[in-house]
């Protein structure tokens, strides 16, 4: 691998790891404070995490489209549960 090469991958390695990082403390707070929604955040980052094996531009269309269901069904979930009609 050329040193270009390793500098590149050497930084989009750092940024997946800053993405996994800025994930990690807020769901361990949902963990802690909302256990109920932690299916349903663990969804919507499992499938932002996924956009990036996609092989084709149909594979990554049909990923963020996932991704967005994935993400509106957590706010969905967290509206429900928040309610104040479901306290």
């Amino acid at each position: 691998m050329t040193e270009v090469g390793t500098e590149h991958q050497l930084e989009a390695q750092t940024r997946s790891h800053d993405a996994r990082a800025a994930i990690t403390a807020p769901h361990i707070r949902l963990q802690v404070l909302v256990p109920e929604l932690v299916g349903p955040a663990r969804q919507a980052a499992d499938a932002t995490y996924a956009l990036r094996m996609a092989t084709s531009r149909t594979e990554l269309d049909a990923r963020r489209q996932a991704a967005k269901e994935a993400s509106v069904a957590f706010v969905a979930a967290a509206t429900t549960l928040l309610s104040p009609n479901n306290r």
